[in-house]
């Protein structure tokens, strides 16, 4: 899989995290402050890993550096300039980050156990709605009134900006696998998606799941949220080869939503 995008979504409330930071033989407690972060973005103060990272340097007296990466292999780390170990009172923070626990050995590198469920990498570049690069298609609001004879009245008042991604071929275990876990598209959705909050959307990314090397967040699509009518929602799925879970199809129509 060496380029997809990359669709990395947030937590619109994240609450007040206490992580007691041990490094250099002192035990001192960290505090993220609450609000709504990206797993990463390139805006620090939206970023959740390197809001994190700010904040081990800002209120730990022995970290004098740290610094945050999103691995090609979808990993979040962290990498101090002394060893360190991080325990958190709250597992909003560690999921969004995609750690399922404390990080309880000391070292300069601490890597998440697992990928986040609030981003998706399906391993493939998206056909989208609109042209490549754009935020998408401007749709008008329009009231149209047309008279016997034919004559048409038309008021517009505001538009919106709607795209659709398309991801053809997509490997069952970045789909929907029967674990429904992190990573994958089923993960994303309950995650993101039907709560509305928002996400970006990064093209040609390299994805090796054997490189720890960080991706380069720039130039995003978003924030989107999911585009849905009114009432009940259902996750998309769609099997490419018929009775064969193996090669998935996922469509996301989104409509550009204003930042945090």
């Amino acid at each position: 899989m060496p380029s997809s995008s990359w669709v990395i979504g947030s937590h619109a409330d994240v609450p007040e995290t206490e992580v007691s930071v041990t490094a250099g033989a002192s035990t001192q407690t960290v505090t993220f402050p609450a609000g709504s972060y990206y797993v990463a973005d390139p805006v620090p103060a939206r970023s959740a890993m390197d809001t994190l990272a700010a904040r081990i340097v800002a209120d730990h007296s022995n970290v004098s550096s740290c610094s945050a990466s999103l691995g090609e292999d979808r990993i979040v780390r962290l990498t101090a300039n002394t060893a360190f170990t991080a325990t958190f009172n709250d597992d909003t923070l560690r999921s969004l980050l995609g750690l399922t626990g404390n990080w309880t050995t000391s070292q300069t590198t601490q890597a998440a156990q697992g990928t986040s469920g609030y981003m998706w990498v399906p391993g493939k570049a998206s056909i989208q709605m609109g042209r490549y690069g754009t935020q998408g298609l401007r749709t008008y609001d329009t009231a149209v009134g047309m008279s016997g004879p034919g004559n048409v009245t038309a008021t517009q008042h505001n538009y919106h900006i709607k795209n659709e991604f398309t991801w053809r071929h997509v490997l069952n275990a970045r789909g929907w696998p029967s674990s429904e876990g992190p990573g994958s598209w089923v993960a994303f959705h309950r995650n993101v998606l039907r709560r509305f909050w928002k996400f970006k959307i990064y093209e040609d990314l390299n994805n090796d799941e054997s490189s720890t090397s960080g991706v380069s967040l720039a130039s995003p699509q978003g924030p989107y949220i999911m585009q849905a009518g009114r009432g009940q929602i259902t996750e998309d799925y769609q099997q490419e080869i018929s009775m064969y879970d193996y090669l998935d199809r996922f469509t996301l129509p989104v409509v550009s939503t204003a930042e945090y």
